[in-house]
């Protein structure tokens, strides 16, 4: 099996990028979001389709949901009383992830990228861009199919994954800097947070391609 230098198949990479040339106008402003739950791999999938569009001659643009988080008083305002309701809640700024970046991407106005450093704590001061014509915008984060974001994507990508099989990996990833903390958060905040966003939102079966992540990725 081919694979790309990210380590995904060539061949999902391929009809991902392939969807992507075929639906949008390379005049228009087209915006890709990469779904799933943590440890998915939605980082690694998604910076892999971006340097797959710019192999096609692209102009790509790469932005997260993690540069809009709240400030953290405001994150865990209700961990407490029930840390995955306060996940799925709380966590990030959908006005300010329009405002800034989505809004102002698909009218061709500049844009900005992120607005809030959750590491530090503190807002991002940056100033607005303008980006390329027909540029393709390629978003991962998790909950991005609830219903104050669905209708800003063109394309959904959804990383379908066993919770135990991701939260392995988050733990190989994590665990020497979080330790067995790691597990406490994965099991009292992000998979309850998780399992209100399935249960409201039933994410899979309404993205345009839907990529397994339980080994080697691929196509479902």
């Amino acid at each position: 099996m081919l694979e790309s230098v990210s380590g995904i198949p060539d061949r999902v990479l391929g009809h991902v990028a392939s969807t992507i040339e075929q639906r949008r106008d390379a005049t228009v402003p087209f915006v890709v979001a990469v779904d799933g739950i943590d440890a998915a791999g939605k980082t690694t999938i998604a910076g892999a389709i971006a340097d797959a569009l710019r192999d096609r001659g692209m102009p790509v643009v790469r932005a997260s949901i993690d540069g809009f988080h709240r400030p953290a008083t405001e994150r865990h305002r209700r961990s407490e009383i029930d840390p995955g309701l306060s996940y799925y809640a709380d966590s990030f700024d959908y006005s300010a992830l329009k405002r800034e970046l989505l809004i102002p991407f698909a009218e061709h106005r500049p844009i900005r990228a992120a607005t809030f450093d959750y590491r530090s704590d503190r807002p991002v001061s940056s100033e607005s861009v303008m980006v390329e014509e027909g540029a393709v915008l390629v978003f991962d984060g998790v909950f991005l199919q609830r219903p104050e974001l669905a209708e800003s994507w063109d394309l959904v990508v959804f990383l379908r994954i066993d919770p135990g099989i991701a939260l392995g990996r988050a733990v190989e990833r994590d665990g020497e800097v979080f330790g067995r903390d790691v597990e406490r958060r994965y099991e009292e905040r992000y998979q309850p947070g998780q399992a209100i966003y399935f249960e409201r939102v039933d994410p899979e079966p309404k993205a345009d391609i839907v990529i397994d992540m339980n080994g080697t990725p691929f196509v479902v």
